[in-house]
């Protein structure tokens, strides 16, 4: 499990960075009530999948990826919000 916070963030970056992920060919998907702004994707499939979830609260980025479903990467980003 990876989960990395970056600092400095705005709506135009979290965009931007959404959007990168998209262009290297993965499907993101909004995850409602997460931050000010979240979405997820899967990378990879079979033993090789991981998911991913990005969230903006404020002006950190949080990005939390582990080959687990989505439902419990959400679940530890929102107790690890609660914390920052």
């Amino acid at each position: 499990m990876t989960i990395r916070f970056q600092t400095g963030e705005d709506a135009s970056i979290f965009a931007a960075g959404r959007s990168t992920v998209e262009q290297a060919g993965e499907t993101t998907t909004d995850v409602p009530d997460l931050g000010d702004a979240a979405y997820s994707y899967t990378q990879g499939s079979g033993e090789n999948e991981e998911n991913s979830t990005a969230v903006l609260t404020g002006s950190i980025e949080m990005l939390v990826t582990a080959p687990v479903p989505l439902d419990d990467i959400n679940a530890l980003t929102r107790q690890v919000l609660t914390s920052i």
